[in-house]
């Protein structure tokens, strides 16, 4: 009875069991052991790049960062690995831990795009849409999102610009 029970979902489930188990494939190889040091890296590199003279938006630029950083990486390898020597680099600049944490949080409006959430397969797989579709029609709402986050994070102080 089991066996035809599975026989019946199998051609259903399949896929959706493929995606996950790629998307966990994927997301261990970026926890792999040499994620840290590429984050480091990736980190240093960012912080490299920035002037000085955008010293006093660098709260911003962090948000800004946290989109495609939380899009890239999975989220513990950006909080974790990548944001720890941008928020060193920030307090040498004048800013709070608590106001680069809430900067670094603003880019989880497009953390849902990520293809690196296995629960979004099986979202797509039930409404029978691929994953272009879902991030084209998703994306505008993240922006919109995004832009809220922002404009309230600055126009309340949490995102400051010294």
């Amino acid at each position: 009875m089991q066996r035809s029970v599975i026989s019946n979902v199998a051609p259903d489930m399949i896929h959706v069991v493929m995606m996950v188990l790629g998307a966990g494939t994927l997301m261990g190889v970026l926890n792999g052991p040499e994620d840290a040091g590429m984050s480091n890296a990736i980190a240093q590199f960012l912080v490299s790049i920035i002037p000085e003279s955008l010293s006093r938006y660098f709260a911003v630029i962090i948000a800004l960062l946290s989109a495609p950083g939380t899009y890239v990486l999975n989220q513990d390898a950006f909080y974790y690995g990548v944001l720890p020597p941008l928020a060193a680099t920030a307090e040498a600049y004048g800013f709070t831990g608590l106001q680069i944490g809430v900067a670094s949080l603003m880019g989880q409006a497009f953390h849902f795009l990520s293809p690196l959430v296995a629960f979004i397969y099986l979202l797509m797989d039930m409404c029978k849409i691929s994953l272009a579709e879902y991030q084209a029609y998703i994306c505008r709402w993240c922006i919109g999102i995004f832009v809220i986050f922002m404009v309230c994070g600055m126009g309340l102080g949490f995102i400051p610009i010294l």
